[in-house]
């Protein structure tokens, strides 16, 4: 995967669980789920993600992890995070008053918003360090 390609993973990777945290009314008056079954659905979808961002470790090849651009992966996922959010806006707009997100859900998600970038240059820091180290263990 190219570097565009790894901007679209780590924007689907965050946007799943907010998009299941925000309208968490609205799939459940549309699919008719329990809340119940709805939270157990949404816990396993984060911890999906969860997974599939440490798994990205396995994934990114060395050509990607030595190359200047990475470090611009931590604000790309930004723009394909954003066009993605304005899609599901405008394909699922909201009709009911009552499936509207509280407010303090939008001040956390701002955090996590603000978290996420800092968490993908620890993912590139650490892919670094790794392949500096496999470099000198091979010249050994």
């Amino acid at each position: 995967m190219k570097w565009n390609g790894w901007s679209l993973f780590f924007a689907i990777i965050l946007f799943i669980p907010t998009e299941m945290t925000v309208n968490i009314e609205r799939i459940i008056r549309i699919t008719g789920l329990s809340y119940r079954m709805f939270y157990i659905l949404d816990i396993l979808l984060v911890i999906l993600c969860i997974i599939l961002f440490f798994k990205s470790i396995c994934l990114m090849q060395e050509a990607m992890v030595r190359s200047r651009l990475t470090w611009a992966l931590c604000l790309s996922w930004a723009l394909y995070f954003v066009l993605m959010v304005y899609a599901m806006s405008r394909w699922f707009p909201v009709t009911r008053p009552a499936d509207f997100p509280s407010p303090v859900l939008g001040l956390l998600l701002i955090g996590v918003l603000i978290i996420y970038p800092f968490c993908i240059i620890a993912l590139i820091s650490f892919l670094k360090e790794k392949a500096k180290s496999d470099e000198m263990s091979s010249l050994k």
